[in-house]
């Protein structure tokens, strides 16, 4: 909206998400599968419930960020 508005001519904008929030997903009431789950049903087979820490790590090894630079 600021770039269309004239307000600015480019943003920059990031952020972070915690694997320790991922949402543990429960099926509906009446639904004959049973149990909970992480990682969405019509993932591919071979995504990892890790994905998101794997995400991150790849990011850092990618973008050489030490552990000191994230504080």
């Amino acid at each position: 909206a600021h770039i269309v508005s004239g307000i600015m001519d480019s943003a920059i904008a990031g952020g972070i998400e915690s694997s320790s929030l991922q949402p543990e997903r429960v099926y509906a009431s009446g639904d004959d599968r049973k149990g909970t789950y992480k990682v969405a049903q019509f993932t591919p087979q071979n995504q990892s419930p890790l994905a998101m820490l794997e995400g991150a790590e790849r990011t850092i090894h990618k973008h050489n960020v030490t552990k000191e630079d994230l504080y």
